[in-house]
């Protein structure tokens, strides 16, 4: 018997008829139970090494070109992805240390990236650029690039630089429009080349039909010989603008293709044609 209890007074019954006496080592044996044994803690710490090795593959392997920076804008040590070496030429261990705009960004782009990335640290929201960096051996390349905050983590704030290299991008656009240049100049020059086949060909024959008939009409001249003559001017000019429709898109070329088209093109041309 405990000291101080009622003799006469019986435990209080439990659900399932256990006593208060006997329910204490299950407690017990519930709150061992709650701790984590040094098996489970270590398989936890293995799972989070084998995510970061994921989250670190991932990083290494993407197209994109990735860094870390710092607060300050510096990149940080080690915190580059292949992508990034390898584009711009540098090692892992030579990456880190500088400010990101002063390494890594010609003279012209180099304030604007600048502001862009102090404007991510200072307002904690992404900031979207796109501009030209600068390889180790001094070529530039054109990047669509961003800088985007990313949580804090113990040794102070980073933030991630992206960028994705459209040099290749911005070279066929820029052959894109130089083709379109070239077309419109050459458009322009067919129309030149039309008008002045026109002025000089049959456009004057016609002017020269037009003094015919009016020298007619005063009886300057006799009107049979103004007949004849209008009739050759206008035969003349007839043929000119037949021959000058041709040109444009020669008959031949939609009744016989375009061999039998380029050989009458060669037969007029003034130049002997091979």
């Amino acid at each position: 018997r405990e000291v101080g209890a009622d003799p006469r007074r019986r435990p209080a019954a439990l659900p399932g008829g256990q006593n208060l006496a006997l329910a204490r080592p299950k407690a017990k044996a519930k709150g061992r139970r709650a701790g984590k044994s040094p098996a489970a803690l270590r398989e936890r710490v293995a799972e989070l090494e084998r995510e970061r090795e994921l989250l670190n593959s991932i990083a290494n392997y993407a197209p994109s070109l990735l860094c870390l920076v710092g607060d300050d804008g510096r990149v940080r040590p080690y915190a580059s992805n292949k992508a990034f070496e390898r584009t711009l030429g540098y090692a892992p261990e030579e990456t880190g240390g500088d400010y990101f705009w002063e390494k890594y960004v010609p003279d012209g782009d180099r304030a604007r990236a600048r502001d862009a990335i102090l404007a991510t640290i200072r307002r904690q929201a992404i900031t979207e650029c796109e501009g030209r960096w600068l390889q180790r051996d001094g070529t530039e390349i054109d990047v669509s690039w961003s800088c985007t905050p990313l949580p804090r983590i113990a040794s102070g704030p980073v933030y991630l630089i992206t960028g994705i290299d459209i040099t290749d991008r911005k070279r066929h656009e820029a052959e894109v429009r130089s083709s379109r240049a070239r077309i419109v100049a050459a458009a322009d020059d067919a129309r030149r080349r039309l008008e002045r086949n026109l002025h000089d060909g049959a456009q004057q024959r016609l002017i020269a039909l037009l003094l015919q008939l009016r020298a007619a009409q005063r009886g300057a001249v006799a009107p049979e010989v103004a007949l004849t003559t209008a009739v050759d001017e206008l035969a003349a000019a007839v043929k000119e603008l037949r021959e000058l429709a041709q040109g444009i898109h020669p008959s031949a070329l939609s009744e016989r293709g375009l061999a039998a088209a380029l050989r009458i093109v060669a037969a007029r041309a003034p130049v002997p044609v091979e």
